[in-house]
């Protein structure tokens, strides 16, 4: 008796046992549903996923006379495709564009240019048909463009993220970490439209010049830049110390609608066979002192 009734116990034990876990499955969360709860985890994962390839990297070599520049120098930048036949954005300061501004008149030129796509070591030959020095950007064309053509990132439908609104930066690193895919996260800290529709990042660390910046939902809301004064206006700035740290330490991130302007005005412009270095930017937003002198 005792010997069934122990054995009727021990089964009803293990049914109870049973149940008990099936009902701890049942709340506890699967992996599916912590994907679903953190959609920041899968715009970081898509990020890399979707809009890596369309990251490059332009190897140049910088000629020019300037102050301690005196011999050629190979150089590596970031660069972005925003074209399916191979036109890849860079950032101009990367291109000698922060010397020939700021350097008392030095002018620097890239030439030898090569882009390097996906595991590329070669590269293949590009040569820079515009830049816009006021928007920190300069447009590289693949001379010969594959068959197939490049994946990209096209800027026309875009993102105009608010105040507080998740972003990230996508960037590689260097040859010594096998070009890794990075994504950093952000917020939009602040917004303005003058000189130039310029959003600002809260870390002052993701935006990457030349290199795009999305929402949460993977669409772009624009790249990476450095507008700034030109010279004689920075000399001006040197007594108001508050007006100095507008340009120190700012993420700052120019637009998609003014990229997709300035790219429409550089392929006009080598289509009409002028050099990069005759470029002319748009006109920026007028300063607040000279709105008084605009006819209604």
């Amino acid at each position: 008796m005792e010997s069934r009734m122990s054995r009727t116990n021990r089964v009803l034990l293990a049914a109870a046992a049973s149940v008990t876990l099936l009902a701890l499955a049942a709340f506890a969360p699967s992996d599916s549903r912590v994907r679903a709860d953190d959609p920041v985890a899968d715009s970081m994962k898509s990020l890399a996923e979707t809009r890596a390839s369309a990251l490059v990297t332009v190897k140049y070599v910088l000629k020019g006379g300037a102050a301690g520049l005196d011999e050629d120098m190979e150089m590596e930048a970031p660069g972005l495709i925003v074209e399916q036949p191979g036109l890849v954005l860079v950032a101009n300061t990367y291109l000698g564009g922060f010397m020939s501004r700021f350097g008392g008149g030095a002018s620097l030129t890239p030439t030898d240019i090569k882009v390097l796509i996906g595991d590329d070591t070669q590269g293949v030959d590009a040569k820079m048909i515009a830049k816009d020095g006021e928007l920190d950007l300069a447009w590289i064309q693949i001379n010969e463009p594959a068959a197939e053509g490049y994946p990209f990132v096209s800027f026309a439908d875009a993102a105009t993220p608010d105040i507080g609104d998740t972003i990230f930066g996508i960037r590689r690193m260097g040859k010594f970490f096998d070009r890794a895919t990075l994504i950093s996260q952000a917020r939009i800290s602040g917004i303005t439209r003058k000189p130039r529709h310029i959003y600002f990042d809260s870390s002052n660390s993701i935006v990457s010049l030349g290199l795009p910046v999305f929402d949460l939902h993977g669409k772009v809301v624009g790249v990476g830049t450095m507008v700034m004064p030109d010279q004689d206006e920075m000399e001006g700035l040197r007594g108001i110390f508050s007006s100095r740290e507008d340009f120190q330490n700012t993420g700052m991130i120019l637009g998609a609608e003014e990229v997709v302007k300035a790219t429409a005005r550089a392929k006009e412009m080598a289509a009409s066979g002028k050099s990069p270095d005759e470029a002319a930017p748009a006109p920026a937003e007028p300063k607040p002192e000279d709105a008084g002198e605009m006819e209604p």
